[in-house]
């Protein structure tokens, strides 16, 4: 045989050992029984905007858990225990809530998760699935295996062999009369307030007001 054969035998051989992992993947992949949605997110600050968007996963999913990390640099000034009382404050309860190192792998909640039954639904928003680079990539490697994140779909498998996206819905609201902003536009905001209208600030972006998440507003937001 000559040499010039190799690189077709190698060729076939890969392809072959493709179309056996695919019907593997088809034939012994678990479906998955249940489905458990995972909110990621900076979320500095959270807000009801969010909650909102944890509704809509709850009605959809019934389980949901929040993921969001400790990390705290410029432009992420609040800790996780900080968004923790944000969170509460607009009506998450406080079990659904869980620190993660990377939020947008989630491994502490899925790590709780049943591989034998539970499939996973990630809520993101639409500005993380678009541009020349977004946060999650779905459809196949260059292997010819698919990814472990693929496109929110009724019938799905468990958990330990793909997540899924689903872009979640927004809802708009006003601060001091006027709609809501991005993060960033808050938090400038808020330094600038006096104290009456930093009182209604904070009913308007949590739905009601609470001196302790006042008071860190107040600290990590530099309002004096």
């Amino acid at each position: 045989m000559s040499s010039e054969k190799y690189p077709d035998n190698i060729m076939i051989n890969t392809l072959t050992g493709v179309i056996i992992m695919r019907m593997h993947q088809i034939l012994f992949e678990a479906k998955a029984t249940k489905t458990v949605a995972i909110y990621p997110g900076r979320f500095h600050p959270f807000h009801k905007g969010h909650k909102f968007v944890y509704d809509y996963l709850s009605k959809k999913y019934g389980t949901v858990y929040i993921a969001t990390s400790d990390k705290q640099e410029e432009g992420s000034p609040f800790s996780f225990e900080d968004k923790k009382k944000m969170m509460i404050l607009t009506g998450v309860p406080a079990d659904k809530i869980v620190n993660e190192r990377q939020p947008y792998i989630a491994s502490n909640i899925v790590s709780r998760l049943d591989p034998k039954d539970t499939g996973v639904v990630f809520g993101v928003g639409k500005k993380d699935m678009e541009g020349d680079n977004p946060r999650f990539k779905t459809g196949l490697k260059k292997n010819g295996e698919p990814t472990y994140y693929q496109p929110n779909t009724d019938d799905k498998v468990t958990h330990d062999e793909h997540g899924y996206l689903e872009v979640v819905p927004t809802q708009t609201f006003k601060v001091l009369g006027q709609p809501a902003t991005s993060a960033t536009e808050l938090r400038k905001q808020y330094a600038t307030l006096d104290d009456a209208s930093a009182i209604k600030f904070i009913e308007d972006l949590f739905g009601k007001h609470d001196v302790e998440v006042q008071n860190i507003m107040d600290n990590k937001l530099g309002r004096k």
